[in-house]
């Protein structure tokens, strides 16, 4: 696998330690020389005025919490602890501050907990915190402008490290603009975590200046921050930096569970997850009516070793409304697994997901990539892209959507949409039951490098509970190219080729057209495989309509010998079945069949008929109408092979070929609005 295909974008990287877990060496360090000069540094005081508490100077290697030190006159009143001092502890805890109303917890200093491995190693392998700040009937403010570190060395495997926790009863609100972050040796890790007990509201700020990270370097998932909701709210704001990393298992730049959940990435942010088994920059898990809204406009990158890398995951197994959308990068990579930018799991959710003009999501897996990527059970599903997407795998499909139960899918492209793939490449592809589904294409959409299939859009929206269920509508003044057809000079495409492949139960329509300064394209091109097809419409009980419009509508379908191949291959421009319907294609533009392999070339083919010679309708009898009209010009050629400029089917029905068209004036076609040559 090779990420060749980025540099066309400008999406190389180097890969590096993660400038959080490199903040966290340093502050390591300072911890250990604050450790040594101690002695000469103030000792540690705390002063308490009623229900506020002030620390500062050196406290050392010691725990200050609210039994002691931080202890207020009166639990039930709010509370205020305020730290400017230093900790460097071997102790499970560096700060441990609650109260039984609310609590205001301040950190301008530094707390810094470690187990030294050798060759001290006093921790018993407990669990260890940096700072924990908890209200148990109230809400709780943290504002960190300092640094919270936890590091568990090598020896004690099995213990979590968490360099902040927060917990309440009901609200948090969480500001850093400081450094927060952990590293584990042997077990579960996090940077920050907020808990709310009873379904409050959780807003988390990270600051322009805020960092916030986990590294495990062992065995153990690691979360840079964690958000737990119960049922609650959560609004997560970064605009600074958020990394993770795990060696062992899986890693999480940002984790929800359970909320109404809201997060905002801003042009300063920069999420990096690097994890040997999964890898998400964004994850979120939700239920019932809770709704997901997540706009990045920053970077998100995430590199997985064997297993799944996304940007943002969402699985929802209720029924609120969930809402992606991307102005910045979304790089995803996987070594030896999959790769998916945005990745939306749902049961009863409708779907929204949207990439800006200024937006680029790039997913490179090694057996699977998706730049987007939706499963829904029942939801609508509406996708908008005005910027860039490509995936690049060994079967890639840029844009996803699989639906199981009438779902409504509606994808509008005004961008571009690459597939790459070595296997099989698919720019767009939907598929499921009872689906409406309705692709409109303005801008750019092709896949290619596929070795058994290419296809630009690929549609299959079956019967579900009635026969003619599911429709499919293709609309195109853009370009959709299947094949080696791609501006950037793809490399030889030698499995089959469709540019637009829609099949239906219900009724089926393709509409390509062209303007005065731009073509409407679509062609499909192999240079190996058995079928290349610029449009392939196909009905099981419903109607079939193609429509090329204009001198400026363009339908192509070629295949070019690939060293002397023998095996046979067949292009068709156009090709429309029903099954038990009727068939109307019209022609104003141009469309083109042309074969320089061994097999034949066909310019239109309709079909009303259960003999079925490509299309998967071949169980259904048909006896509806066949209309094909031409006002435009047909060619088709074969050079070894047959040649037929239109073909029309159909057992039971009426058929009606219509030429009117304006022929050239001049050069070998002129007089000519069909032709075929072979």
């Amino acid at each position: 696998m090779t990420r060749k295909s980025k540099a066309r974008y400008n999406l190389n990287r180097t890969y590096k330690v993660s400038q959080t877990v490199k903040a966290l060496r340093r502050a390591l360090a300072l911890g250990l020389a604050t450790a040594v000069v101690a002695p000469a540094a103030q000792a540690g005081t705390c002063i308490s005025v009623i229900n506020d508490v002030f620390c500062f100077g050196d406290f050392g290697d010691t725990t200050l919490d609210s039994w002691n030190e931080l202890s207020v006159y009166d639990t039930f009143d709010p509370a205020t602890v305020e730290f400017d001092g230093s900790i460097y502890t071997n102790n499970d805890e560096g700060i441990i501050a609650w109260n039984n109303s609310d609590l205001a917890f301040g950190n301008d200093g530094s707390v810094i907990a470690r187990d030294w491995n050798a060759p001290f190693n006093y921790n018993s392998g407990n669990n260890m915190t940096g700072v924990y700040a908890e209200s148990f009937q109230g809400d709780v403010t943290f504002d960190n402008t300092g640094v919270i570190a936890v590091v568990r060395d090598n020896g004690n495997w099995g213990a979590n490290a968490i360099a902040a926790r927060v917990e309440a009863a009901q609200d948090i609100t969480v500001t850093n603009s400081g450094f927060i972050a952990s590293e584990n040796d042997g077990g579960f890790t996090a940077g920050l975590q907020a808990v709310s007990y009873n379904d409050g509201i959780i807003s988390i700020t990270n600051a322009l200046t805020g960092d916030l990270g986990a590294e495990a370097n062992d065995y153990g998932d690691a979360i840079a921050l964690g958000v737990y909701a119960n049922g609650g709210t959560v609004n997560i704001t970064n605009n600074g930096d958020i990394g993770a990393s795990s060696y062992g298992d899986s890693a999480f730049g940002i984790r929800v569970f359970d909320a109404d959940t809201t997060i905002t990435t801003g042009s300063t942010s920069e999420i990096n997850v690097q994890a040997n088994d999964q890898a998400f920059g964004i994850y979120v898990s939700s239920g019932d009516y809770g709704t997901v809204d997540i706009t990045n406009a920053g970077l998100i990158e995430t590199d997985a070793q064997s297993d799944l890398a996304a940007g943002v995951k969402v699985d929802h197994t209720g029924y609120g409304d969930v809402s992606v959308s991307n102005s910045g990068l979304i790089d995803s990579y996987s070594v030896s697994g999959n790769a998916a930018g945005i990745y939306i799991e749902t049961s009863a959710s409708n779907v929204s997901v949207s990439n800006s003009s200024y937006g680029t999501i790039y997913a490179d897996g090694f057996q699977n990539a998706a730049a987007v990527l939706v499963q829904s059970d029942a939801g609508n599903v509406y996708i908008s892209n005005d910027g860039t997407m490509v995936a690049e795998a060994e079967d890639a499909g840029t844009i996803q959507v699989l639906g199981k139960y009438n779902n409504t899918v509606t994808i509008t492209n005004s961008g571009d949409i690459e597939a790459i793939g070595y296997d099989t490449a698919v720019g767009t592809l939907v598929v499921g039951n009872g689906l409406d589904v309705t692709v409109s294409n303005y801008g750019s959409i092709t896949a290619d490098e596929g070795n058994s299939l290419n296809a630009g859009v690929y549609i299959v929206a079956d019967a579900k509970y009635s026969a003619s269920s599911g429709t499919a509508t293709v609309y195109n003044s853009g370009l959709i190219a299947a094949g080696g057809y791609n501006e950037f000079g793809a490399a030889n495409s030698y499995g089959d080729a469709v540019g637009v492949f829609a099949f239906a139960a219900g009724d089926v329509s393709v509409v390509n057209t062209g303007s005065f300064d731009e073509y409407g394209t679509i062609a499909a091109y192999t240079e190996g495989g058995q079928i290349a097809i610029g449009v392939q419409a196909v009905s099981v009980a419903g109607n079939v309509s193609i429509t090329n419009t204009n001198d400026s509508s363009r339908i192509g379908a070629f295949s070019e010998s690939f060293y002397g191949s023998l095996i046979p291959t067949t292009t068709i421009g156009i090709y429309a079945e029903a099954g038990d319907g009727s068939v109307n294609v019209n022609n104003g533009g141009i469309v083109v069949s042309v074969n320089d392999n061994y097999g034949d070339a066909i310019g239109i083919r309709a079909e009303a008929y259960d003999n079925d010679m490509i299309g998967p309708a071949a169980a259904y009898a048909a006896d509806g109408d066949i209309t094909v009209s031409n006002t435009g010009l047909v060619l088709a050629g074969s050079k070894y092979d047959n040649a037929y400029g239109v073909q029309a089917f159909s057992n039971y029905g009426d058929i009606s070929i219509t030429n009117t068209g304006n022929a050239p004036k001049y050069g070998p076609l002129a007089g000519t609005t069909i032709f075929a040559y072979a």
